[in-house]
């Protein structure tokens, strides 16, 4: 006989669970992000939303089993609700941070859908847009590259593919015997001289490793060595679906671009350091 995987008791025939235990499991999610999202509109009952969580699940210890993948799901519900507008407001961020601890939920059991990391990074362009420097932003796995003293990381990208446009010469043969025309009746008959010189914009990918957004620029740490931007060397950016580029504001240097998976958040984050940067 099967056991249903919400109550523990004998299940139904065929069953994996009793459909009124089903039922109450879907009405406790939605009230546990009906109590969220009213701590939220009425900027009130932050110090009571502890008990007001574990009330809901009739609860006070912490969840195992069923119960804690409702408490999982009510949170990523909650949390996809509050990113619609993309950055959450300190009330949301504050109201999930708390529903986090409420039940001692880990980022892994949380990210399984990205909404953790998601959060995250809404909280570091929320500081960014008001011209602060995050003091923490969590970023997953560590950054080796050798920091300047006092540097700080704002956001570790992980895998990271480095492409570099540039303009490149080429010089090609002019057949023999022919005439290069200079101007009006003005005409070059090629002896020593083989070619005309084509400067053309060229793409190539230089190198694979990791970056890193720190509070003085990009950092790169690829098979081939590491390299540092320094913020003020950067022109501006280019934000496309999975990366970024970064155009110098040296002439004739190019245009670095990294593939990094969410260009959307390495546009907007390096776009606000570098006001950030400029206003201080």
């Amino acid at each position: 006989m099967a056991i249903c995987e919400y109550c523990g008791k004998p299940a139904p025939l065929f069953k994996k669970h009793h459909p009124v235990c089903e039922k109450k499991f879907l009405e406790d999610k939605d009230t546990i992000v009906r109590i969220c999202q009213w701590v939220v509109r009425r900027d009130q009952g932050m110090d009571s939303l502890p008990s007001q969580l574990q009330g809901a699940i009739g609860f006070h210890e912490q969840p195992t089993g069923k119960l804690r993948e409702l408490v999982i799901e009510s949170w990523e519900q909650s949390a996809a609700e509050f990113l619609a507008a993309h950055l959450l407001t300190k009330g949301e961020e504050a109201v999930l941070g708390i529903f986090r601890e409420t039940f001692e939920l880990t980022p892994e059991e949380l990210d399984r859908k990205g909404l953790y990391s998601r959060v995250v990074r809404s909280a570091i362009l929320r500081t960014l847009i008001h011209r602060s420097i995050p003091e923490t932003s969590e970023p997953p796995g560590e950054f080796e590259s050798e920091l300047e003293q006092g540097e700080r990381i704002i956001f570790h990208f992980g895998n990271t593919g480095r492409f570099h446009t540039g303009r490149v010469a080429e010089v090609p043969p002019i057949p023999e015997g022919s005439r290069v025309r200079l101007g009006a009746g003005s005409y070059l008959k090629p002896d020593s001289f083989e070619g005309r010189l084509i400067s053309e914009l060229a793409i190539e990918r230089t190198d694979s490793g990791e970056a890193a957004l720190t509070d003085r620029g990009f950092r790169f740490n690829g098979v081939d060595g590491a390299m540092m931007i320094p913020l003020s060397a950067v022109a501006g950016v280019i934000g496309f679906g999975d990366g970024i580029g970064l155009v110098f504001k040296e002439a004739g240097r190019g245009t670095d671009y990294y593939i990094i998976g969410d260009g959307w958040f390495a546009y907007n984050l390096v776009v606000n350091l570098l006001r950030v940067a400029k206003a201080g």
